[in-house]
C-alpha cells in the first residue's frame, strides 16, 4: 500500500510517524491540509480513510480541531467529526468566491480566537487546489504573511516536495 500512497499523493508531503502514514501536512502548527477518501471511491487504500484522520485528530489535537470540507462533489456529517465539521462547498478547478473565501476566512478566525490550542484540518479531493488557496487566503487576511505570492510560496514549501502546488 506505501508504495500506491506515494504515487497517489505524487508531490505532497505525506505525514508519517510510525503509527501513521497519512497524506496530511501541517502548513502551520495551527492549519492542517488533508486528502479524505470517501465511501465506494476506488482508491481505499490509498487515500486517507475518513476514520483514520478522526482517529488521528482525536489523538494529536483532542476536542480542539474543526474539519473544513471544500468538496462540492463530497459531503458527509459533521457527526463524523463530533459536529466540528464545516461544508464550505466549492467547486473543483473554479477559483471560490470571494464571499466563500470571507466566509471561511471568518470561520477560521473564530474557531482559531476560541482556544490557542484549537486548529483546523481543511481539504478538498485533491489537498492542493481549492484547499491551497483557502489558506493562502487565511494566510493573507489574518496577517500572517503579507502578500499574495508570499502565501503561495509558503504553502507550496510546507505542502509539496516541489514549487507545483
Amino acid at each position: 500500500f506505501n508504495a500506491s500512497r506515494k504515487i497517489v499523493s505524487g508531490n505532497r508531503r505525506r505525514y508519517m510517524d510510525g503509527k501513521y502514514n497519512l497524506d496530511l501536512t501541517y502548513i502551520t502548527p495551527r492549519y492542517l491540509t488533508s486528502l479524505l477518501r470517501f465511501a465506494g471511491e476506488f482508491s481505499l487504500a490509498v487515500r486517507n480513510d475518513l476514520r483514520i484522520v478522526k482517529q488521528f485528530l482525536d489523538e494529536k489535537h483532542t476536542g480542539r480541531y474543526k474539519v473544513y470540507n471544500l468538496c462540492v462533489e463530497k459531503n458527509y456529517s459533521a457527526s463524523k467529526f463530533d459536529g466540528r465539521m464545516e461544508w464550505l462547498p466549492c467547486n473543483d478547478h473554479q477559483p471560490p468566491s470571494l464571499r466563500q473565501m470571507m466566509r471561511f476566512c471568518y470561520s477560521v478566525q473564530k474557531w482559531l480566537l476560541m482556544h490557542p490550542d484549537n486548529v483546523v484540518a481543511i481539504h478538498c479531493k485533491g489537498g492542493k487546489g481549492r484547499t491551497g488557496l483557502m489558506v493562502c487566503s487565511y494566510l493573507n487576511f489574518s496577517g500572517f504573511l503579507s502578500s499574495p505570492e508570499e502565501a503561495l510560496s509558503f504553502f507550496q514549501e510546507k505542502r509539496t516536495l516541489n514549487p507545483e502546488g
